[in-house]
């Protein structure tokens, strides 16, 4: 009888570290997910800085273009 709750015993804390090693695991998956999707959002976040920084210059050279073309066309008339 005593064998028997002995065997008993040890099996249930055998269940229990496999059930704390299978958490432990699912946390580490998850932190490195968490890690890679961080990653992820840092180099979208640069493409869209990036992006945004290359909007803003064709947008000022597209002013510049603007204004000399109407330079020239004052010139033109006014010789």
């Amino acid at each position: 009888m005593l064998l028997q709750i002995t065997y008993q015993e040890k099996a249930t804390q055998t269940e229990k570290e496999n059930t704390i090693e299978d958490i432990h695991k699912a946390i580490n998956t998850l932190c490195i997910k968490v890690d890679s999707m961080d990653n992820e959002i840092q180099k979208l976040q640069s493409n869209e800085d990036n992006l945004k920084s290359k909007a803003n210059t064709g947008q000022q050279h597209d002013c510049k273009n603007a204004e000399l073309k109407s330079d020239v066309g004052k010139h033109l008339l006014n010789p």
